[in-house]
């Protein structure tokens, strides 16, 4: 009691020293960052792009983060043993999850660690009830897949024919389609084991469609499907989805497309901005190439801009903290504009229809 009242009477702390200041521990540094993509198979095209894109983010931010890398080959089993590898034993801060049905197959794993999940690709509809602290910088395929079916009305399409791969991410587009689109419906679905689509094409081609959806989860099979829609002579209209964007593969199929009556698909696609060329120009000296998918180059500045930002912002890299910063996120510019999360982690971000104008492909909003 003594000891107490000459306290009080003497005051020897410093308003740094009391409660109510007292700084937090700073969060070990560099953070750890496990990142899993897909960088062998049909997929490792994109995510080698990827791992590029972010690779040369965090070296021009002085390797703000400490990247340990996993190959999913964009499935769940891989992916969900990368996932714990990565969270037991490389004792990471945060999971960066690439293709969708990695994403879902990670969540509980990383829910149960408590740690923030995040992705800049993976699009599925399901990822927006997926339980835990997940975040994505790309939007929800619920938007492609009705922007898709409203394009089809207002093109008078009665009949559409869509050729679908098996995977979380394609299946997720098509259910959408389907389920706005107010015209016949004829499918075909394959395997992704699947490289001789003939005759699903011939039995297409039968059914007398207007238009075929054609909706695969890789630019590869993309290609495949492309060829073989010409040589079985394919000639009514086509739609994409998002890898209409692309820049590597479809223009080998532009003579061909532009004997077609309509080609069109959806992306969410970032404005130009001298930000985004100067990065697209880095990556080209450091690469060789640009960057083949520039609305994931910008998803994915995005994602590490905003993980260092919030990092710093929040000094935790706890995944609660984090979730919550993203959730009251405000006064955010990016490469898409201004950006806010709602409280699934979906972003304000929305898709836009191109059409192919027989040289390239234009807004047609």
């Amino acid at each position: 009691m003594v000891g107490c009242g000459q306290q009080q009477a003497t005051p020897t702390s410093t308003p740094a020293e009391t409660p109510e200041t007292l700084e937090q521990p700073a969060i070990a540094e560099p953070i750890k960052v496990g990142i899993i993509l897909p960088l062998t198979g049909d997929a490792g095209s994109y995510g080698t792009m990827i791992q590029n894109i972010i690779s040369l983010w965090n070296k021009q931010n002085d390797d703000h983060f400490d990247i340990i890398w996993e190959d999913g080959k964009c499935n769940p089993k891989d992916g969900t043993a990368a996932a714990q590898k990565l969270i037991n034993i490389d004792k990471v801060d945060i999971v960066y999850t690439g293709c969708s049905g990695t994403t879902l197959a990670v969540a509980p794993i990383a829910k149960k660690a408590e740690i923030l999940q995040v992705s800049a690709l993976s699009t599925s509809p399901a990822i927006t009830e997926a339980e835990g602290f997940i975040f994505r910088t790309c939007p929800s395929d619920s938007g492609l897949g009705a922007k898709l079916a409203e394009e089809a009305t207002k093109q008078g399409f009665e009949k559409v024919a869509i050729l679908s791969e098996m995977t979380d991410y394609a299946i997720g587009v098509r259910d959408v389609f389907k389920e706005n689109f107010s015209g016949e419906i004829i499918e075909e679905n394959f395997i992704s084991t699947e490289f001789d689509f003939k005759t699903r094409i011939t039995k297409i081609i039968a059914a007398k469609p207007d238009a075929i959806f054609v909706n695969p989860q890789t630019m590869p099979k993309l290609n495949i499907l492309m060829k073989q829609l010409q040589e079985q002579k394919w000639d009514k209209s086509i739609i994409f989805g998002e890898f209409m964007n692309d820049q590597d593969t479809l223009p080998n199929h532009y003579e061909y497309m532009a004997t077609l009556p309509t080609v069109y698909g959806a992306v969410f696609s970032a404005p130009e901005s001298p930000e985004l060329e100067a990065f697209t120009a880095a990556y080209e000296t450091e690469f060789g190439e640009k960057p083949a998918f520039p609305h994931y180059t910008a998803t994915n500045l995005d994602l590490m801009d905003l993980l260092k930002k919030l990092t710093k912002e929040t000094n935790s890299t706890d995944g609660a903290v984090l979730a919550d910063a993203f959730i009251n996120l405000e006064g955010y510019t990016g490469y898409f504009g201004p950006l806010t999360f709602d409280e699934n982690g979906d972003p304000s971000i929305s898709q836009r229809i191109f059409t192919f104008n027989g040289t390239e492909f234009v807004s047609a909003e």
